[in-house]
């Protein structure tokens, strides 16, 4: 070829490529005792500019070569029309090479894009496809959490290729990760829709925030059981009042009616219902007086000793931490539904036996939630397991399950009794769950 020489050069007079996308040349320590025992069989391929020599190609032989205490090693001198050119020479002679990262293979193929190749042209002066070309293209536009654990072997080129559509995001990149590490069953698509209906409940709420600013109301939470919250006029259980008669009282607010399909919605509510009952504040009446549902503790013995008392609070806290227990060792059992550690058959007489039981989920359902791996929202629930077939099985199982370990003692404040459907404990007992002893107590297992 014209333009070049061969030549013993000084590594002093050798320096690598700034713009080189190969960032690690690697471990070169066999290759460096080869160049002691042998010297240096291929020739570097360099270029010269005004610090000496820039490598065009043999990064890691120069690497090694200073590794085995060479003073000079034998390059290719080459000189190249433009700075274009030798970077194209550059990259060509990277590709060839079988221990490029993904992120270095896509930072090469993007630089040649730069140059004005086509993908086409690309995978033909590379002898790779062209959908290879465009998949590590994909990859450089990833956001830096990701490329770091791809580049550590934490996640696949799928999972990445999954990722990109946090790009704007690279927390969420942090979270989904973690997310679907957390839980042997859920993929990373999975944890990715999941910080994409997270991303967009906070633009929502960003949103609402600055409608409720205009408007002079508050946001705030989404009326639940068991508060003297109620939205406005939507049906017999709420505050009996239009938007238009309710927006001057002092009570009146939004808030954010969430979906697991991200179709959330601003309704208004009044915050504190109790306001309007026959004895309260406001001139704007209840048709009739609403008394908020009282929690459990709060019909406590008044005459109950302080040691008595003691004795029950300690028994309760235990209770407490037992059901807590059982709550953690159900999220497994549904985890392990995507091991198929569960038969179908087992999932579907679990199944049966809940629905002949008349059980009920509304009190655990963030609990199942939780256990099937993504947020509560109003309708969550439902809304997954409205997915697949797959989905409706998974949000039976786990609804039966977690219904029943809460019928067996969270009614206890409103039955006063105690008891374990016997389905229910087989069940735990044979997938080595141990009782503790106030549950054994309790239940008379």
């Amino acid at each position: 070829m014209k333009n070049e020489q061969v030549a013993l050069i000084p590594v002093e007079s050798l320096h690598q490529a700034p713009d080189n996308p190969r960032k690690d040349v690697g471990d070169v320590s066999e290759m460096a005792a080869s160049i002691a025992a042998q010297g240096l069989v291929q020739p570097l391929v360099v270029t010269p500019n005004a610090d000496g020599y820039m490598v065009v190609a043999g990064a890691r032989r120069l690497a090694a070569a200073v590794i085995a205490g060479a003073d000079e090693v034998l390059c290719v001198v080459r000189e190249y029309p433009d700075d274009g050119a030798r970077i194209e020479a550059m990259l060509v002679e990277n590709l060839q090479r079988t221990d490029l990262t993904p992120i270095e293979e896509g930072e090469s193929f993007r630089m040649l894009v730069d140059l004005g190749k086509s993908q086409d042209e690309i995978a033909a002066q590379v002898g790779k496809s062209q959908s290879h070309i465009s998949k590590r293209l994909s990859l450089v536009e990833l956001p830096e959490p990701a490329k770091e654990a791809l580049d550590s072997g934490g996640i696949s080129i799928d999972d990445a290729l999954v990722l990109r559509k946090l790009a704007d995001h690279p927390e969420r990149v942090v979270k989904a990760i973690a997310d679907e590490k957390a839980s042997p069953w859920r993929t990373m698509s999975d944890a990715v829709q999941d910080q994409l209906r997270e991303q967009k409940k906070a633009d929502f709420r960003t949103d609402a925030k600055e409608r409720a600013k205009r408007e002079g109301i508050k946001l705030v939470g989404y009326p639940t059981f068991g508060t003297k919250a109620r939205l406005l006029g939507k049906s017999t259980s709420d505050a009996p009042f239009t938007v238009a008669q309710h927006k001057k009282e002092p009570c009146h607010a939004l808030a954010i009616e969430a979906s697991y399909t991200g179709n959330h919605k601003l309704v208004y509510v009044c915050t504190d219902v109790t306001r309007h009952n026959k004895k309260g504040a406001s001139e704007l009446k209840n048709t009739k007086d609403v008394k908020p549902h009282q929690p459990r503790s709060a019909g406590a013995a008044k005459t109950e000793s302080k040691e008595d008392r003691n004795a029950r609070e300690a028994e309760e806290e235990a209770f407490d931490a037992a059901m807590g227990a059982r709550y953690k060792f159900l999220e497994q059992i549904v985890a392990n539904m995507r091991g198929k550690k569960i038969s179908k058959d087992e999932i579907r007489t679990v199944i049966a036996w809940a629905v002949a039981s008349d059980f009920y989920i509304g009190e655990v359902e963030s609990d199942i939630c939780k256990a099937l791996g993504f947020a509560t929202h109003p309708g969550a629930l439902r809304e997954y397991a409205a997915q697949s077939p797959a989905s409706l099985e998974r949000a039976a199982f786990a609804g039966a399950l977690f219904a029943a370990s809460f019928q067996a003692g969270e009614f206890r404040w409103l039955t006063k009794d105690y008891a374990m459907a016997p389905w229910f404990v087989e069940f735990l007992k044979r997938h080595g769950y141990e009782f503790s002893d106030i549950e054994r107590k309790r239940f008379g297992i």
